[in-house]
């Protein structure tokens, strides 16, 4: 993860934990809670791996 990614990773992590508390002082259940969690971190893996291939794509088509 470059710099820019890690902080963003960060962020992330901090706003998903903070989602994930005020679930759980909803009265939601741990087992649906971890699904969220999941949930959540593979959106947020989906969202930088599209990131990196748009960049990927933006140097290559320059470099055309």
């Amino acid at each position: 993860m470059t710099t820019n990614n890690q902080e963003i990773g960060k962020l992330a992590g901090k706003r998903i934990a903070e989602t994930l508390e005020l679930l759980e002082h909803s009265g939601m259940s741990a087992k649906e809670i971890d699904i969220i969690r999941k949930a959540f971190w593979r959106f947020f893996d989906e969202m930088i791996l599209n990131k990196k291939v748009s960049e990927n794509d933006k140097q290559s088509n320059n470099k055309s």
